[in-house]
């Protein structure tokens, strides 16, 4: 998996470099910034996720 500074790399769809392996909460904070570490942030990480899910479905 690749990393950068002990973080999971994750692409818009907080994906890693291994398919299907998607990193929300404290562990996507490096890629997406500190409000994905709350509550508050849950529903756009949720919403993209989904997406993703239903687009490889």
């Amino acid at each position: 998996m690749q990393q950068q500074q002990g973080h999971p790399l994750l692409n818009r769809w907080f994906e890693s470099s291994v398919p299907n392996l998607h990193f929300v909460g404290a562990s996507a904070n490096y890629n997406f910034g500190p409000l994905c570490r709350f509550v508050v942030g849950a529903r756009v990480a949720a919403q993209q996720v989904a997406k993703h899910a239903a687009m490889v479905a």
